[in-house]
């Protein structure tokens, strides 16, 4: 977190959910879901110190932030569902 505030200057920076995916594409399908469906709330005021805009910024109000929240809190139950189906059958 400490290297996005001094590359970005911006703060403050919260973890909201932590969520390890099965693999690497499950991850950046979530990724993507989520950059289109708030791709109008995108910014592009914040820019590193080489002057590279990134579209990672977003201006989400706490309404969304919870409803990313409850979307990954979805997802996290659907893997551990599937995980102990997995398991439980070995």
């Amino acid at each position: 977190m400490t290297s996005i505030i001094n590359e970005y200057y911006v703060w403050p920076v919260e973890l909201i959910f932590c969520l390890p995916f099965p693999s690497r594409n499950d991850a950046e399908s979530m990724e993507s879901y989520l950059h289109k469906k708030y791709s109008r709330y995108r910014l592009f005021s914040y820019s590193t110190q080489k002057g590279s805009t990134s579209k990672e910024w977003f201006d989400l109000n706490k309404n969304h932030v919870e409803e990313i929240k409850n979307i990954l809190n979805i997802i996290a139950i659907a893997v551990l569902l599937n995980f102990f189906k997995f398991n439980i059958f070995i």
